[in-house]
């Protein structure tokens, strides 16, 4: 961490995303030159759920007041076009998942893993008369909340 601090940027980020805890804990030291940048993250309210389909981020270019954003798996990769582009801010975007199902099928297939002491599974559950995808589930999943950093 010493050579980091030394090195010749004009800022660095310690740390790229804090909790509001650890924010006040750093605030609490009282050292003027610790700065809180402003974040934009997105935040997985489901956790788990649906996690394959959704994907995750991962930070781009990042500068003192920013740092960009970036679709790096599922869904958040195939759309990370529109979902960065400020022309289409706060425009939800719509998918055929309906979560309830979503929900149904990870238990469900959580319960045939257990059952069968597999290491993993997969199920892919389909709207016959549209082709549309209604749930989709890969386990053993994670939260996209918690992805470690590359």
């Amino acid at each position: 961490m010493a050579a980091r601090l030394a090195g010749p940027q004009d800022f660095l980020w310690l740390k790229p995303a804090i909790s509001p805890e650890e924010k006040q804990a750093v605030h609490d030291i009282g050292e003027p030159g610790l700065l809180f940048g402003p974040r934009e993250m997105r935040l997985y309210p489901n956790g788990q759920l649906a996690s394959h389909i959704l994907g995750g981020t991962t930070f781009g270019a990042q500068g003192v007041h920013s740092a960009e954003v970036i679709g790096m798996a599922g869904v958040e990769k195939a759309f990370d076009t529109f979902l960065r582009d400020p022309r289409f801010d706060g425009q939800p975007l719509q998918l055929s998942i309906d979560v309830t199902v979503q929900s149904a099928l990870e238990e469900a297939l959580y319960g045939g893993m257990r059952l069968m002491n597999a290491r993993g599974a997969s199920a892919v559950l389909m709207d016959a008369h549209s082709g549309e995808i209604v749930a989709l589930a890969s386990l053993p999943d994670f939260d996209p909340n918690n992805r470690p950093r590359l």
